[in-house]
């Protein structure tokens, strides 16, 4: 299923449990929503999330590399760190469908958006955003 698809559905069940549960809609509150509904796919070399991630952290390696080394090997640094970054992660990255899949995944992503947030709320609509993508896909593992 497509990302665009993947957010439709998150979206309407939002919508829906925002009828027993009301929310204040917020920047936060969809972001949290679209990132629930994309997160199971940044195992998919050929998704949207994990071209966005892989760029942000090739872009912060670069940055972070041509910022600390001396002048004269900037730009080569930066070159290298940005390929390295993402050689790593395609040689690292789990299959599709497998752990990022799961309700251990749905969980830590709860976990993470509570921490980072301090917000119930947020944590349990991207919850629901990320089980609707599980279910969307009709793939339920335990870890």
């Amino acid at each position: 299923m497509d990302a665009f698809r993947h957010a439709a559905i998150a979206l309407l069940l939002c919508g829906a449990l925002a009828l027993a549960y009301p929310v204040a809609l917020s920047p936060a509150l969809a972001a949290v929503i679209l990132l629930g509904a994309l997160a199971p796919d940044v195992d998919h070399a050929k998704s949207k999330i994990f071209r966005i991630v892989v760029g942000a952290l090739a872009f912060c390696a670069a940055a972070l590399a041509y910022l600390t080394l001396p002048a004269a090997s900037r730009i080569m640094g930066a070159i290298i760190a940005a390929v390295a970054v993402v050689l790593f992660v395609l040689l690292l990255k789990p299959r599709h469908r497998g752990i990022t899949h799961s309700f251990l995944a749905l969980a830590v992503f709860g976990a993470v958006v509570f921490a980072l947030t301090r917000s119930q709320e947020l944590a349990l609509y991207g919850g629901v955003a990320f089980l609707s993508h599980l279910a969307a896909d009709m793939e339920f593992k335990l870890a």
